[in-house]
């Protein structure tokens, strides 16, 4: 008799607790965003019924291309631009990023989250996240075409009041079609980006584009020089010029 008892009140016990499970509570304070199932289903263990959205801290989610997710992992400066006020940036922060891709998209997802959101930002609407890479050096991205050989050294023609000057610079390696220089110049300089092996220093120089305005000033620079050094000077007229910005080694523009 004690041992039927026992048998009755261990599953007495069972079903109390399989009976408190049909209710369920949501561990925060939020809005429903979806129901997943309907009354008098059978869903099995686990399997989510409703989705809540915690109103206290809202996180963006993204995802990330296979190619940059090891580099992500070791960012800290995340900015977050919301599509219906794009002029306003909100700092975020990497909460998550899913260990294994998604089968039909191949990109990780990764949740940003953005303690300090404006009340404006609601639920469901579309963000632009950027990421900045911090490095110890400061990178300048420029074309290959931009590189002048001079024996063993590595130079670029930097414009300086209409005329070039060679400087020597210091390159840190490719970067796709272009190369990253490590040193020698600065955000904010003119360098010539073709024709660099017809120049001379001191030489003037004229940008020469698809600008007709510009062809014909660049045509009438090298007629009014031709009686001093022609040659040189119609070459010097026809290179191309580019304003040199600065940027991370890891996100170099």
């Amino acid at each position: 008799a004690q041992a039927s008892y026992e048998q009755a009140a261990a599953g007495y016990q069972n079903q109390s607790n399989q009976a408190g499970y049909t209710t369920l509570v949501s561990d925060v304070d939020g809005v429903v965003t979806s129901i997943d199932a309907e009354v008098g289903q059978v869903v099995a263990a686990g399997a989510p019924v409703v989705r809540v959205a915690d109103l206290g801290e809202k996180e963006i989610v993204i995802g990330i291309p296979e190619d940059k997710v090891n580099t992500l992992r070791q960012i800290t400066d995340v900015r977050v631009r919301i599509w219906a006020n794009p002029n306003g940036i909100i700092p975020g922060k990497i909460r998550e990023i899913s260990p294994i891709a998604d089968p039909a998209t191949r990109t990780f997802t990764a949740k940003v989250s953005i303690p300090t959101a404006p009340a404006d930002v609601k639920l469901g609407m579309t963000a632009y996240v950027t990421f900045a890479a911090k490095t110890p050096n400061a990178m300048i991205k420029v074309p290959l075409t931009a590189l002048f050989q001079e024996k063993a050294a590595t130079a670029v023609w930097v414009v300086e009041n209409g005329a070039v000057r060679l400087v020597p610079v210091r390159v840190a390696g490719p970067a796709g079609n272009d190369i990253l220089i490590a040193a020698g110049v600065s955000p904010g300089q003119t360098i010539v980006t073709a024709g660099v092996n017809l120049l001379k220093p001191g030489q003037k120089v004229s940008i020469l584009g698809d600008d007709p305005v510009a062809k014909a000033e660049a045509k009438a620079l090298a007629q009014a020089d031709a009686s001093t050094a022609p040659s040189q000077t119609a070459q010097a007229a026809s290179v191309d010029l580019m304003n040199v910005a600065g940027a991370a080694a890891g996100n170099a523009q």
